[in-house]
């Protein structure tokens, strides 16, 4: 598949230039031009084969060798993976893993065929194999629709990295003398040179780029069992193919394509997730719970814990077939390998959940290692039932529904046993198995005792069901309670010598300790790796301590292996101590201070501070560029305190150690005082009592005696010696805030270029007294006083500065966040501060600290904001980074800050973030920000900056009139100009669109020197004016663009169908024929085909390239339409015969599917009756397996097309009733198929369809209950949607119950839903001419017409969610409509004009029900009720309970259960009762057209 060429971004070309050119400056080597052919992955194993070394008979020799192929294939089998991705936005000349190969041939073409080199080398590429297989593609990646520009550009990143990598290296193992090389050797590869660690470091982080994304798998994965996947990546990486079809994984694209789900349910489900997040507070524990999920995934060596999945008990556990809730105990003491195990579950539940029939649902959590610095005890356990939840929410779209109900109620104060009860854990639905991970339970201390007491009470589900519930839970034995009693258990030290052993192998091979084949060397290490796991007790930490201390020493010595090896027993604390000491002992003064200084700011900000960050705050308190890298110095000399994970973020490493590193007392000379129990107490000198003694002596002598004796220089040694690794916490605090605050006021931002942003965000919480600084009571007058007064010169006139250079990065959190303006509104209010304030400074703090208006604390933000959206012009707004910061973030500020003042009035209920916004929203935004900035003038920057923001919320209206007023005022650039057209055709004015596009394309034109990007976006515009002008009946405008199009020789053959449907469509079939027929004889010049044929199938593939298939949809049937017309519809067939054979010679299954499907589409439509109806139903047929092998959609299309043409037979009143039920049968065939069949894509969409085509027949055949029994779950699904408290998704419940109301033909009910979706100013007397609501409807006849609101629509019973207005729905009875959609034939529900009058009769928040339809879709009488009591009416009328109903019952049952258990005394034993499970089965919103 091609990847979009209107979107492709011209660097990834350019990316790879330079990354050849780069390789040629550092390797004198040209990376295009190994060989005449370029390297392979055979190739390249083969040369290491053919390759000698020195003493090659050696067994140690052959190993080396061996290890070095497996290391090689490891990796390079990642890049081939990879190469598949990238080749598709790579050069077309040359495949982008041909290129990484050709590297790796040259670092393998070593001018020293030595033993050390490759021992070097397998390090080398064992280490980016496991980096690489880390990285995450889309599970489903082949059947998406475009790929991921996000996943495009990390996979060439990866790849140039690799190959820069490979250049290093070669630089530094080819470039020098055979006794540099031996230098070389004597230290790791991958330590010698900063430029390799950096670049494997950058490797590993984007390896991790992706960790983020859901139903995703690792190439590790991929390898392992998705051959399917693999088969087509390699195949891609081989032959440089573009891959069809392969990125789902996009949201917000717009398809266009008729049978694709409609985009914004993509856009509501996530909305819906992120508002679970929000309402369940998890976001940062998440974070947490992740990254030391990651940590273990990183730091765990290849292959551990296979031996885990082999235990009886773990397959026990894992069987889906076993009914109820299964435990797993993963038991050892801490440290010993525990976590490490987890990735390796994860996966393998990944690789089961991608094989298995039943779905599957894993959410996992790691309780945190460090307490609550308050001291306050957190509840954990709620905690992780809330993550536990988002995760399963993340993986089932039905408990997501649950989930977003449950979380809107105060959940904070409920117990654990409370919690888990309302999250519904085990109420998993039939079929579906939730499988939970808790690991650290011994971090819960006391309060796992509460877990305890909810698991002990889990309810066993009765025979019936197959759904289960797994939990896995991983700690000391000690802390597991009685269920290590009663459940399976795993020691986790009695299997895991294996892991230690490579773990340990690991380590010394990283530390660059004991390489080598010398006698000695090997049996050292034999002796570590046997005797480290005894002595340390199989703790890993522990493990890793004693090899850190093993490669401080100097000289191999067996006597100093054996000392740290004895030691590596002793408790953790004293081993930090004793390294602490070491390093108190070894560093100097300003080292430590150094230190300190770092220790500070990374206390303070949590574990949200980078490395670069790190680096700015560091580079604030030196004026000097430190020699080494601030991430080589944190790893090399403080590599035992500090952690760097894959995102570089950096923390102190382990919750010991960060105990050791806190004062509890405050000693500004750093001097630490021991106060556990046991410890040697030390005396110090504090820094106050040497002051006092060097202020009492300089009192008593003269200046010239105290410099003459040495006074000064004695103290300052006295100060220096007092100086310790550590920190008081209250004084780091008060350092960072008063720095930050410093810069913030003095406008420093050549310091602040890295750390400014993440400053900005956490300024409030590092205000909080909640957090380290504690009470503002207990902080002393200077403190205070400094940073109080450094807050209010910040907000009071230098926000606007840190805005402008901030503004994506500016704190939203200080608007969405109650308790960050209730922070910043204390410090404002201290006595202190506003005693220490100046006279302006009282008054401004008076201004903005009203107790009743708190969010006047956000005006100098929101004005700042206000300021650089309407008047900074250096201010971005048309790169896509910086959209969303500088036109979406000031509207949502402003809106935001209006809210809150309304709700401070009383004037609305209560506040609530907006991000939803209306057209009057944005005015009213623009109009208050002029008014408080005092722009008289509404010049053209303020009406180009509005346009932008219109239609960038998609108000085109609105864009097109400030578009306009900008035009007018002098703004006439090409990108306003190119706007204003689309703003213009979008509301249909295609006379205004094409004079405007005009302009634009002669401007583009007389670009010199264009980049592609330019070019790409003329011939986009060139084909928007053909098809404006077809629509405007222009035909000759239209065929001159189609000439200026061929100039550009891209794309040639949708011109050529581009010229067809414009003749067609304006009558001019003549010329249309004339073209079709020379186009069946004339030969094509790249394919061996005609070139009908070769458009044919270009077609194809141009559909699976573009996602276009609205547009190509009409241009197949003008050609189709013509071809009947002028008696040519056999030479068209034929020619698709050919395009299908010709697909099926290059095995390109996605075009192949394609062209199955239209074909099937041609033949059912043609002249040749049965005939073509069995050729209709084999095409179809055959699409179906083709989009099986493939992953393509066009089998969900296949689907339910082969199902529509069952249901008209079978409702054709010319069939025998045999022939009826035969057609019935193969309705519900097919029917089942979609739904047991998991590789159709989007089954369910089609299954529901199919559902509503059989309700449809049994209605007409009277058989009410059947029909009932086929719609009632979806009935249900959108009334309980109507019944959540969740409001944003209501609009799609109403207009759903509708449409499937109408098919069941409850006309009067179908009404009754769309009254309820009315116009935002329903019922006003002068409403606005530009009137919305939250409806997204457009019409299938492809005018202009858009529907926000319930208004005069026509909606098709038959087909898919496909609707009309008045015309076009006239031009498809006429025939004049030329589209292949829908038909005359078919039944239609009227959806009347919108009344403001009958909404006033009947009331807000009530529905008229009943009565006699019109045929004007109105109706005569009928009762008027509340929406409440209509939906009540509809849960008793198609007999389904209501949620409160079901939730009650389900806790009755519960309760009873419970019951029965305190009598039997058996926890074990089952009472069943009535649980009502959630539905697997996800709403359908079918926004296509049936065949």
């Amino acid at each position: 598949m091609a990847v979009n060429t209107k979107t492709r971004p011209l660097r990834l070309e350019q990316m790879w230039e330079q990354a050849t050119e780069d390789f040629y400056k550092l390797t004198a080597k040209d990376l295009k031009k190994k060989s005449t052919q370029p390297a392979t992955f055979e190739s390249v194993m083969q040369q290491i084969e053919n390759t000698p070394i020195e003493d090659d008979m050696k067994k140690s020799a052959r190993d080396t060798k061996n290890k070095l192929k497996d290391a090689t294939l490891d990796a390079t089998k990642c890049i081939k993976l990879l190469g598949g991705i990238a080749a598709q936005a790579a050069s077309a000349t040359f495949p982008a893993s041909g290129l990484c190969f050709n590297a790796v041939s040259f670092l393998l073409d070593a001018p020293f065929k030595i033993i050390s080199l490759y021992a070097q080398l397998t390090e080398l590429f064992q280490t980016v194999a496991t980096f690489l297989k880390q990285f995450k593609i889309f599970e489903r990646i082949e059947k998406s629709s475009d790929i991921d520009p996000a996943l495009l550009e990390t996979v060439n990143q990866l790849l140039i990295c690799f190959v820069r990598i490979c250049a290093l290296s070669i630089k530094l193992l080819h470039g020098g003398t055979w006794e540099q090389v031996k230098v070389y050797l004597k230290k790791s590869l991958l330590d010698k040179d900063p430029g390799v660690s950096d670049e494997l470091a950058k490797l590993k982080r984007l390896s991790q780029a992706r960790d983020s994304i859901t139903q995703s798998l690792t190439l590790e994965a991929a390898l392992k069992s998705d051959n399917k996947l693999t088969d087509l990546l390699l195949r891609a990486s081989e032959t440089d193919q573009k891959i069809e079809d392969i990125a789902k994984g996009i949201r917000n694209v717009t398809v266009g394509m008729d049978f694709l789900v409609d985009a914004e349910r993509d856009k509501v489900r996530q909305k819906q997730l992120d508002d679970i997040k929000t309402n369940l507070g998890i976001e940062k524990l998440l974070n947490e719970s992740d990254k030391q999920y990651r940590d273990a995934e990183t730091r765990q060596v290849k292959g551990t814990g296979s031996w885990l999945l082999e235990q009886d008990q773990f397959q026990q556990w894992i069987e889906p077939a076993a009914k109820g809730t299964q435990f797993l105990l993963l038991l050892g003491k801490k440290n010993v390998g525990k976590s490490f195990l987890i990735p390796a579950v994860s996966e393998h539940i990944r690789a089961q959940k991608r094989d298995a029939t039943e779905q599957i649902a894993l959410a996992k959590y790691f309780f945190p290692q460090d307490t609550d610095r308050s001291g306050t005890k957190s509840p954990q356990i709620q905690q992780a039932f809330k993550c536990l939840a988002y995760q399963l929410a993340q993986e089932n779209k039905v408990y997501a529904k649950e989930l977003a109900v449950i979380c809107k109620a105060e959940l904070n104060q409920l117990s654990g046993k409370e919690l888990w009860e309302k999250l519904k854990f085990e109420e998993a639905t039939h079929g579906t198995t939730f499988i939970l991970i808790l690991d650290g339970i011994d971090q819960l201390h006391s309060a796992n005792e509460e877990l305890f007491n909810v698991l002990a009470n889990l309810q066993v589900p009765n025979d019936a069901s197959s759904s289960g519930l797994r939990i896995l839970l991983s700690g000391p034995r000690s802390s597991m309670g009685h269920l290590v009693e009663r459940e399976p258990a795993i020691e986790v030290t009695e299997h895991n010598s294996e892991d230690v052993k490579k773990y340990i192998e690991k380590s010394l091979e990283e530390a660059d300790v004991l390489r080598g084949d010398e006698g000695e060397v090997v049996n050292l290490r034999k002796l570590v790796t046997e005797k480290l796991p005894g002595e340390a007790g199989n703790d890993f930490y522990k493990m890793d301590i004693a090899v850190r201390e093993i490669s401080r020493q100097r000289y191999l010595d067996e006597a100093g292996v054996h000392r740290v090896l004895d030691k590596a027993g002793a408790e953790i604390k004293e081993i930090i101590k004793r390294d602490l000491q070491q390093l108190n002992e070894t560093l100097d003064p300003p080292s430590i201070k150094e230190l300190n200084e770092l220790l500070s700011w990374i206390f303070c900000f949590a574990g949200v501070l980078r490395i670069n960050e790190l680096k700015a705050a560091h580079a604030l308190g030196h004026d000097k560029t430190a020699v080494r890298p601030l991430k080589k110095i944190l790893k090399d000399d403080y590599g035992s305190i500090f952690e760097i994970d894959d995102d570089e973020y950096v923390t102190v490493s382990s919750p010991e150690i960060q105990e050791c590193l806190i004062f509890e007392k405050r000693h500004d000379s750093g001097s630490r005082m021991e106060n556990e129990e046991g410890a040697q107490r030390t005396v110090t000198i504090t820094k106050e009592e040497i002051n006092i003694l060097r202020n009492f002596i300089k009192a008593f002598v003269d200046p010239e005696t105290f410099e003459k004796f040495g006074f000064e220089a004695f103290f300052q040694g006295k100060r220096d010696a007092q100086v310790r690794i550590g920190i008081n916490i209250k004084d780091a605090y008060t350092t960072v805030i008063s720095t930050l605050l410093d810069l913030f006021q003095n406008n420093k931002k050549e310091k602040m270029s890295e750390l400014g942003r993440t400053a900005l965000s956490e300024l409030p919480f590092l205000l909080d007294p909640n957090r380290g600084i504690g009470e503002l009571s207990e902080l002393d007058s200077e403190h205070k006083s400094k940073i109080g007064s450094g807050l209010i010169g910040f907000l009071s006139g230098r926000v606007d500065f840190w805005v402008g250079k901030y503004g994506h990065g500016t704190p939203s959190s200080w608007l969405e966040d109650d308790d960050a303006l209730d922070t910043l509104w204390r410090w404002l209010k201290d006595s202190t501060v506003v005693k220490a304030s100046g006279q302006g400074e009282t008054d401004w703090i008076d201004r903005v600290t009203d107790p009743n208006a708190k969010y006047q604390l956000l005006r100098p933000v929101v004005l700042a904001y206000a300021h650089h959206w309407l008047r900074d012009t250096s201010w971005n707004t048309w790169d896509d980074a910086s959209v969303n910061c500088h036109l979406r973030n000031p509207v949502y500020w402003i809106q935001n800050y209006l809210a809150r003042e309304r709700f401070s009035k009383k004037e609305i209920d209560k506040f609530e973030v907006t991000y939803r916004l209306t057209e009057d929203q944005i005015a009213a935004s623009a109009n208050w920000a002029g008014k408080e900035l005092s722009i008289e003038q509404q010049d053209s920057l303020w009406y180009e900056r509005l346009g932008r923001t219109y239609l960038l919320f998609g108000k085109r209206d609105g864009a097109m009139e400030t578009f306009i007023e900008a035009r007018k005022r002098g703004l006439t650039t090409t990108t306003i100009t190119e706007q204003l057209a689309k703003s213009y055709a979008g509301l249909g004015k295609y006379a205004e669109a094409t004079d405007c596009m005009k302009d634009v394309v002669k401007d583009l034109k007389s670009v010199e020197n264009p980049s592609e990007k330019d070019a790409d976006r003329l011939r986009g515009d060139v084909h928007v004016l053909i098809e404006w002008y077809s629509k405007i009946r222009e035909p000759d405008m239209a065929m001159k663009w189609c000439e200026e199009a061929l100039k550009y020789d891209k794309e040639k053959y949708r011109v050529y169908r581009m010229k067809i449907k414009t003749l067609f469509e304006n009558d001019r079939i003549k010329e249309a024929a004339e073209l079709l027929l020379e186009w069946s004889h004339q030969s094509a010049t790249d394919y061996d085909l005609s070139m009908l044929e070769a458009m044919q199938y270009d077609f194809a593939v141009y559909c699976v390239a573009e996602y276009d298939y609205d547009d190509e949809n009409d241009h197949f049937h003008a050609i189709m339409s013509l071809a009947q017309q002028i008696e040519k519809y056999d030479t068209v067939l034929e020619a698709m015969a050919k395009a299908v054979d010709f697909a099926k010679s290059k095995k390109e299954d996605d075009a192949l599917g394609v062209l199955l499907l239209y074909r099937g589409n041609a033949f059912d439509k043609s002249h040749l009756g049965k005939d073509g109806s069995s050729s209709a139903l084999r095409d179809w047929h055959d699409c179906r397996v083709v989009g099986k092998r493939s992953g393509g959609i066009v089998g969900f299309q296949a689907t339910r097309n082969i199902g529509f043409y069952h249901f008209k037979e079978a409702m054709n009143p010319q069939c025998t009733g045999d022939e009826q039920q035969e057609h019935v049968q193969r309705l519900e065939k097919i029917l089942r198929e979609s739904k047991s069949d998991p590789n159709i894509w989007i089954s369910d969409d089609a299954a529901g369809y199919l559902e509503a085509l059989l309700a449809i027949y049994y209605r007409s055949v009277g058989d009410d209950a059947k029909a009932r029994q086929l719609l009632q779950r979806e009935i249900k699904n959108y009334l309980d949607m109507l019944s959540d408290e969740w409001p944003e998704n209501d609009w799609q419940a109403y207009q759903q119950l509708a449409v499937i109301l109408a098919r069941y033909g409850d006309d009067c009910n179908a009404l009754s839903a769309w009254s309820l979706l009315p116009p935002s100013d329903a019922g006003s007397e002068s409403p606005s001419p530009k009137r919305q609501g939250d409806l997204r409807l457009y019409c299938d006849g492809r005018c202009s017409t858009r529907w926000t609101y319930a208004n005069d629509i026509w909606y098709c019973r038959y087909c898919a969610n496909v609707k009309f207005d008045s015309v076009c729905l006239e031009k498809l009875r006429a025939g004049t409509l030329l589209r292949d959609i829908c038909s005359p034939n078919h039944q239609f529900l009227r959806v009347p004009k919108w009344s403001d009058e009958e909404f006033r009769a009947v009331g807000k928040d009530r529905v008229r029900v009943g009565g006699e339809i019109q045929p004007d879709g109105t109706r005569n009488g009928g009762e008027i009720m509340t929406v409440e009591e209509w939906k009540n009416r509809l849960y008793e009328e198609w007999d389904i309970q209501k949620p409160a109903k079901r939730e009650k019952e389900e806790e009755k049952d519960k309760e009873a259960g419970e019951e029965v258990k305190e009598k039997d005394g058996e926890v074990s034993e089952e009472v069943s009762g009535e649980v009502t499970s959630l539905s697997t089965e996800q709403p359908t919103v079918v926004e296509t057209s049936a065949s």
